[in-house]
């Protein structure tokens, strides 16, 4: 019985330090606001993600994605209140 109980906590263990790892991405449609590179990098500087910022094909609106790991979700979300000028209670 206790082979059985250590190797669930072994797979728990293991599947928490997954879940931490797993790559996220936030999605979401720009109408307007530039993209300036310089703020892009520094935000993504100092929130540890990814941003990034494509023309749609005949659309005026921008699709942009924020990529970071799951444990730092909340840093996605304030990364894209950023770029949408938010406050951050407005999310």
């Amino acid at each position: 019985m206790t082979f059985v109980w250590i190797i669930l906590d072994g797979l728990l263990l293991v599947q928490d330090g997954l879940h931490s790892q797993l790559l996220q991405k936030v999605l979401y449609c720009q109408d307007e606001g530039e993209s300036n590179p310089r703020k892009l990098a520094q935000i993504m500087q100092n929130l540890g993600v990814f941003i990034s910022v494509k023309p749609k094909v005949k659309q005026t609106a921008k699709s942009v994605v924020v990529k970071g790991l799951e444990r730092n979700i909340s840093s996605q979300y304030e990364a894209r209140c950023l770029l949408l000028g938010l406050d951050s209670t407005e999310v």
